[in-house]
């Protein structure tokens, strides 16, 4: 009976990751064509200079968020048959965000100035820097929205929603780009993710929740879980910043753009196991008391997602070289060792996404902080020690062996909540073996 029920639930899983499985292919797609179309109008130089933003406008929305677009999911989901809590908790914690971003935005605007002239002795890149202080807040606004959905299990809205404002991302970038430039890039990115506040408001606005509120003790349960989930990113969202800041320094703007390109395969990818947690995260906080239903949802989505990985590497791998060519051109072939491994880190990173799914489930956010803190000190230590002389491929080559490590530890850990850990273990190895084989095909 236990089972039957796993399973439909299960299936509705699947059901509701296949609504945003759609939007989301949508997504990665229209981000893959922007990077495309970036990296073959401003060629390698001026893509590795994009790229470098790309970075810090992740850092800097990861600091603004301060966790709760992450853990607004598992408060909305408790509180969503309560109104009044409901109500309440949405709006202290949109209150909450909105002081946060405006606090880090005022100090980023002053320290703008000796990262462009100290850091990286580039001062040109000042006006770029100032340039995204707007899309920071939409950014941000779009990922505190998506969690809130989330919780409420709107999938369909926010499926609806990032499908749309991305999809007007393509020909802003195309039309502003080709006129401006990489300013021109910042302002298309600034507009879409604009058209995205306005849809989310609408959206919103119809469950009734645009009210105002600052509860205190609210604040205290927010702030209770989201500097744990905050921390468990702080050690996971700088790694790339500072890699591709190694690399400015160290090398040059194209070995970042190298890096970028291999980056913005693993990101499409990493798209079906993003889809998948957008229900799980909310499902595993429902059923926290249900331990065996867990076990089955991570046991039979890891392995789904390792056979389907499994296979598609072995087909990417194939073809890489002409991949490389074909979409981004010659001046981006260099970049073919380093793609092997950034691309083979999707199994162990699905792994690590699906356990952290379960750990946001859970309000573990401490052990989250843990393990993502060994990515860290595997990734930034690895490439700062060994192999960042090597470039692009140093950083391919740390990026894998940080998301090993990690997904060889979870399964080792949570080895009780799994019904064969040895089997997904064997699977993590062979996905090792094939790309040393494919490297030394090479």
């Amino acid at each position: 009976m236990l089972k039957d029920e796993s399973l439909r639930d299960l299936k509705k899983i699947f059901f509701q990751s296949l609504q945003y499985f759609t939007s989301l292919i949508i997504v990665r797609f229209i981000t893959a064509l922007n990077s495309i179309y970036l990296a073959r109008f401003l060629l390698s130089e001026k893509f590795g200079i994009y790229s470098l933003i790309n970075q810090l406008i992740n850092l800097l929305t990861f600091f603004m968020g301060f966790g709760i677009p992450t853990i607004i999911t598992k408060f909305i989901a408790q509180t969503k048959n309560e109104k009044k809590i409901l109500e309440k908790t949405y709006g202290t914690a949109q209150v909450l965000i909105i002081l946060i971003s405006s606090f880090i935005i005022f100090i980023y605007f002053f320290i703008s100035i000796p990262l462009a002239y100290n850091i990286y002795q580039k001062p040109f890149l000042l006006k770029y820097f100032r340039l995204i202080i707007f899309l920071l807040f939409f950014i941000t606004f779009n990922n505190f929205w998506t969690g809130v959905l989330q919780g409420l299990k709107a999938i369909k809205h926010i499926s609806l929603i990032t499908g749309i404002y991305n999809l007007v991302s393509f020909p802003l970038i195309f039309i502003f780009a080709h006129r401006y430039e990489l300013v021109g890039a910042i302002i298309a990115l600034t507009l879409a993710n604009l058209l995205g506040v306005i849809l989310f408001l609408i959206t919103i606005k119809k469950f009734d929740l645009l009210k105002t509120a600052f509860q205190l003790p609210i604040v205290k349960n927010i702030i209770n879980l989201s500097f744990p989930t905050f921390l468990s990113g702080l050690v996971m969202v700088p790694a790339l910043w500072l890699i591709n800041t190694k690399l400015a320094i160290v090398k040059n703007f194209s070995e970042v753009a190298y890096f970028n390109i291999t980056n913005t395969f693993f990101q499409f990818l990493l798209f079906i196991p993003i889809a998948i947690g957008m229900p799980l995260t909310p499902t595993i906080a429902e059923e926290v008391n249900n331990l065996e239903k867990i076990k089955f949802f991570l046991s039979k989505i890891i392995n789904y997602l390792n056979f389907l990985f499994l296979f598609l590497l072995i087909l990417i791998f194939s073809f890489s070289s002409k991949i490389i060519f074909l979409i981004f051109g010659k001046d981006y072939l260099p970049a073919i060792k380093a793609f092997l491994f950034v691309i083979g880190s999707i199994i162990p990173a699905s792994i690590g996404y699906i356990f952290g799914y379960y750990l946001t489930g859970t309000g573990k956010m401490w052990l989250a902080t843990f393990f993502n803190g060994l990515w860290f000190f595997l990734l930034v230590g690895v490439f700062f020690l060994f192999n960042y002389k090597w470039g692009a491929l140093g950083a391919g080559i740390s990026f894998y062996i940080a998301y090993f490590f990690q997904a060889f530890l979870m399964i080792i850990y949570f080895r009780n909540l799994l019904k064969k850990p040895l089997f997904i273990l064997k699977i993590l190895i062979l996905n090792l073996i094939v790309i040393i084989i494919f490297y030394k095909l090479l």
